[in-house]
């Protein structure tokens, strides 16, 4: 069988490449993108109702849960896109302040769940910052297991309890991060 020499070059290639890729089975370093500040186009006149207290209310409607998995607290794309989006917002309102709640479900310890609720609450503070949140906006808590809402054995059913949520400030007026209106603004 004649194999062509365009042919055995590019398998060659091919070849050396995917060496190159495995790299000998050494684990590679994260590749770490920084992302420039959005730009941001001016705040719409009658955007908002007046008055700050409507406007924390408005505000905290548009600032969607972000979820994490099991003992994670990675930002997947996901999450990121929603973060984006609340960026926006904050670069758009400077005057609003957000806390960025951290929690945990039951499961560990509480000491390891308060721990891990800050670990949720600074990646994502860590994110809008990276995305050009000033420092003056963001204040970081971590509630751990405090408000969890089951006490089931099950990973599945504690899921929704792993997660970060914002509580949002206009002024002296705050919007309670608790979403007790049953509405999460993710869907």
């Amino acid at each position: 069988m004649v194999i062509s020499r365009r042919v055995r070059t590019a398998v060659v290639g091919c070849a050396l490449a995917s060496a190159t890729l495995v790299g000998c089975g050494a684990k590679q370093q994260p590749v770490v993108v920084a992302h420039p500040p959005l730009a941001v186009a001016p705040m719409a006149r009658g955007e908002l109702e007046p008055g700050p207290a409507a406007a924390a209310a408005q505000l905290r409607d548009r600032f969607a849960r972000i979820y994490f998995g099991f003992d994670q607290a990675d930002i997947n794309p996901e999450s990121r896109a929603l973060l984006t989006e609340n960026a926006r917002i904050l670069a758009r309102y400077p005057n609003v302040r957000v806390e960025v709640e951290g929690y945990a479900d039951h499961l560990g310890t509480p000491e390891y769940n308060l721990a891990l609720g800050e670990r949720r609450a600074q990646a994502v503070a860590g994110t809008l910052s990276r995305l050009g949140v000033g420092p003056d906006q963001l204040r970081v808590l971590s509630l751990g297991e405090e408000r969890a809402s089951t006490n089931s054995p099950d990973r599945a059913v504690c899921a929704p309890d792993r997660k970060v949520e914002f509580r949002v400030f206009v002024g002296t007026e705050v919007a309670e991060s608790s979403y007790e209106d049953g509405v999460d603004p993710a869907g």
